[in-house]
């Protein structure tokens, strides 16, 4: 009760406290994220291992086998599970639900460095990645050249310039290129060469990789001023690679030699094993179409955990337009796949038949109240209880998606019970003489109780929604708490804001009832059925034993239903017992109404 009488006596105060509730919300929607589901971990890790030209034998004894034992020891897994490829391992990890997955990734993480330094040299490091919805590319295009260029070119040109400039835009987390031709340096070394010489294949790969480096040496301080010096010795051709001097100590005293690697191999500049490949099938008749001998680059765009879906899009195709310039005039894409399209869809949608239902249900207001400022007061407080709720979705990490605007659709219809119940209770007692701020204070008070009973039963019905087991549970977390939270900011609403307005937009004496026209015909039609429900409710109250028997053998005949349905013959047999227990208590509730009858 004292906080409407705040809200009557404090207008000021109250509307500068539901003011701040309106900012704030705008400010979490326009930075919650755009998604087309909800953020949901699945109890899942990946641990990939790239170990260059190693066999699936060897990537399974040298590298899956010690990360697996490694890992298995993290407290909360449940399955442990390896693929050995050629020169790729991949572990997975499988916890258990309750297992926090950031804490279960640092685990991993610390228990895979931990054996790092155990496996071979050439193996590149470890990548750790959890499972999420968030993982998964949100934009896929295609690369082509309409002038025949090699596929090796094409890759060259997507790995230097395209994955880097797309790499800029924010809130993109990785580019995935696949497809096309990869350079690659081949050495091909003359094993009767080496025999001649006495070397072997390590000799010669260690004396390539001590003269292929780009490592620091220092600095050099010249009066005020430091300089960085590094030794610079990679190689910039294939010619300064097929020229270079390899020297080998001798053996048994002998006096070093110095061998070119030309002698002894045959360099050739050329391009690696394709295991992937990227296919764009032919357009439409009226589009330019290419050959089909033209290679195809796909292009993959992953966001970041927190990027915003519809946003990375629009910044990748802005991006893309300002590439375009840069890049040869034969290079074209081609979108094949794009997330951001479904999911602004999906939103959009879904925000119509937000603002549609929250138009009927004020429409419908409208139709019983009669009354414009009535009708006013129950419609401001269906967007001031929304929008007061995207605050607390975005300080919970919520997102914008399908499950969270799925709820807020759903809490339009309740929204309005709070401020209906308070605004009926209010329009009696105008009827009884009283004043509009009487009226608003005694209307709301006797009804309190009830409309906080009202509210906290549908709280209940939705809140365990949101604290669900499993994977399933995850997706409706987000859906069950906006519910909630929007039923209690209407709650508040109905406490403040409607009593608030009434008391000032009502009249003293104001006859809230319509006598003739089609508001009248309304309340004509709504005496019958009232009167209707009178009479079938007198009839109910004196003859509860009857009521009772046809209630419970509605249930039970629904079951029988539902038994027969799909569930079997053992349901059939549970649902029994009730069939006949009803017969009994009909038979009784007859023979005590006719011993009843003949006494009378």
């Amino acid at each position: 009760m004292g906080l409407t009488e705040l809200a009557i006596k404090r207008p000021v105060a109250i509307l500068m406290l539901i003011g701040a509730l309106i900012v704030l919300g705008f400010q979490g929607l326009t930075k919650m994220p755009a998604e087309e589901s909800p953020r949901v971990d699945f109890p899942f890790i990946t641990v990939t291992t790239t170990y260059p030209g190693a066999g699936p034998s060897e990537v399974e004894t040298l590298v899956s086998k010690p990360i697996e034992d490694a890992v298995g020891s993290v407290n909360g897994v449940k399955n442990v599970t390896s693929v050995s490829q050629q020169g790729v391992s991949i572990v997975s990890i499988e916890f258990l639900l309750s297992t926090n997955s950031d804490v279960a990734a640092a685990d991993v993480r610390g228990k895979v460095d931990g054996v790092r330094a155990g496996l071979p040299q050439d193996v590149n490091s470890p990548t750790i990645q959890k499972a999420n919805t968030s993982s998964a590319p949100i934009l896929y295009m295609t690369m082509r050249s309409t002038a025949g260029r090699s596929s090796r070119d094409l890759r060259d040109i997507a790995d230097r310039t395209i994955k880097d400039q797309l790499g800029q835009v924010s809130g993109v987390s990785a580019i995935l290129v696949t497809g096309g031709d990869t350079r690659e340096v081949l050495v091909s070394l003359n094993r009767s060469r080496l025999d001649a010489l006495g070397l072997t294949v390590s000799d010669v790969a260690s004396a390539i990789r001590a003269q292929n480096v780009n490592v620091p040496s220092g600095r050099i301080t010249e009066g005020n001023r430091d300089y960085s010096v590094r030794v610079i010795g990679e190689f910039a051709s294939v010619d300064e690679l097929r020229d270079l001097k390899l020297s080998f100590g001798g053996k048994n005293g002998a006096a070093d030699r110095t061998v070119l690697l030309s002698d002894i191999a045959r360099i050739d500049d050329t391009v690696t094993e394709r295991t992937q490949n990227a296919a764009l099938a032919q357009r439409q008749e009226n589009e330019k179409s290419l050959p089909d001998s033209t290679d195809t680059i796909s292009i993959a765009v992953q966001k970041t955990s927190d990027g915003n879906t519809v946003q990375v899009a629009a910044g990748v195709e802005k991006q893309m337009e300002t590439l375009k310039k840069l890049l040869p005039s034969d290079i074209e894409f081609t979108t094949t796949q794009d997330q951001s399209v479904k999911t602004d869809e999906n939103l959009k949608d879904v925000e119509v038949s937000l603002i549609v239902g929250a138009l009927l249900a004020v429409t419908i207001v409208f139709l019983f109240l009669h009354n414009l400022r009535g009708t006013m007061i129950v419609a401001l407080s269906i967007p001031t209880s929304i929008i007061a709720t995207f605050l607390v979705m975005y300080s919970l990490g919520f997102t914008l998606n399908s499950m969270t605007l799925l709820g807020l659709s759903l809490a339009v219809g309740i929204l309005v019970d709070d401020s209906i119940v308070v605004l009926e209770n209010i329009y009696r007692h105008l009827a009884m003489g009283e004043t509009p701020e009487e009226a608003a204070r005694n209307g709301r008070g006797e009804i309190g109780l009830a409309a906080v009973t009202i509210t906290l039963v549908d709280v209940v019905v939705f809140v365990p929604v949101a604290f669900m087991g499993g994977i399933v549970g995850q997706f409706f977390r987000s859906f069950g708490i906006t519910v909630a939270v929007a039923t209690l900011f209407s709650l508040l609403m109905s406490f403040t804001l409607a009593p608030m307005l009434a008391s000032r937009w009502y009249r003293k004496g104001e006859d809230v009832e319509a006598h003739s026209g089609v508001f009248g015909a309304i309340n004509r039609f709504y005496k019958r059925l009232e009167e209707s429900y009178r009479r079938a409710l007198r009839w109910a109250l004196a003859h509860r034993g009857t009521v009772l028997y046809i209630g419970n053998m509605a249930l039970v005949l629904v079951v029988l239903w539902m038994a027969t349905a799909g569930s079997g013959a053992g349901a059939i047999k549970m649902a029994m017992p009730l069939a006949v227990g009803q017969i009994i208590v009909g038979v009784l509730i007859f023979a005590v109404g006719l011993a009843r009858k003949k006494r009378s």
